[in-house]
């Protein structure tokens, strides 16, 4: 199979680089972190987006390329749309042209955080421009391509080493003895990084098609999982504080109970999705 991975220099992108690249031809792409193994590609210039699909010929694409700071994105909105939702509609039609699958990642800020955790089949209500534009990605997808050339994989919270993320941050200011503040009323589901692209990497291999819940097990909110990653690491947690949002307000606003309800991704792939604790082990461990 030849498979096309748009943004393959991210913490998601490389471990599905490693593990696809074993039995099928794949080319990466990257636009802020390029090296010898990657063709530079940004998805807002359409132009460029054509050559690389009309050279390679994918059977599938898989979209990781994103704005995704959500403080960011509110402040400089037309550059997240451009990326989000352009950028994707860039890809999705050159998909379509090529006769490629997409594999389209999306998150659970698509949701207004009232409810959650959240299924597949549950009406999106985004609350910051993150969530909108992310959501406009799913429906560009959606639109431009038959139903069966598409899958999304929504996902939430996700985190390796050698990424800036919510565990690293955690991990690189408690080793300082620098105190955190973490949300006691926003949830999520933690992702670990490996064992998402080992699921995607399912879902590109047997062609699945459709939208699937793919993180971790676990829904819980940002304090108790800062003091699972402090514990496990032999952290100091007294440093960790817990914080309310009213308290500390961010730019942008995160739904409050969010999180993904996995069930289906369960049912259908071979690939076992782990628990908060069997994340932070292998995390440890890597």
């Amino acid at each position: 199979m030849r498979i096309l991975l748009i943004g393959a220099s991210g913490q998601v992108g490389k471990p599905l680089m490693a593990s696809l690249r074993e039995k099928h031809t794949v080319i990466g792409t990257g636009f802020s972190k390029t090296s010898a193994n990657l063709t530079k590609l940004d998805i807002r210039d359409n132009d460029a987006v054509r050559t690389v699909f009309s050279d390679f010929l994918p059977d599938v694409a898989i979209l990781l390329s994103a704005l995704t700071d959500v403080d960011y994105c509110e402040d400089h909105q037309d550059e997240a749309y451009n990326i989000n939702v352009t950028g994707t509609k860039n890809v999705a039609e050159c998909a379509m042209s090529c006769g490629s699958r997409l594999i389209y990642f999306s998150t659970d800020y698509i949701f207004d955080g009232k409810n959650g955790p959240y299924k597949e089949d549950d009406v999106p209500n985004p609350i910051s421009y993150y969530g909108f534009t992310k959501l406009g990605g799913e429906k560009m997808v959606q639109s431009v391509l038959d139903k069966k050339s598409w899958a999304i994989v929504r996902t939430a919270v996700v985190f390796s080493y050698g990424h800036r993320n919510f565990t690293t941050y955690l991990i690189d200011n408690l080793s300082r003895g620098e105190v955190v503040r973490a949300y006691t009323d926003q949830f999520n589901s933690p992702t670990y990084a490996p064992n998402l692209a080992e699921a995607v990497a399912e879902i590109a291999v047997k062609k699945l098609s459709g939208v699937y819940n793919v993180a971790g097990k676990d829904v819980i909110d940002r304090y108790s999982y800062a003091l699972k990653v402090a514990k496990a690491f032999g952290l100091p947690a007294n440093l960790i504080k817990p914080s309310t949002t009213a308290e500390f307000p961010q730019k942008a606003k995160r739904p409050p109970r969010a999180g993904l309800i996995i069930k289906k991704a369960e049912s259908i792939l071979q690939t076992a999705l782990l628990t908060l604790n069997e994340s932070i082990k292998q995390f440890k461990n890597a």
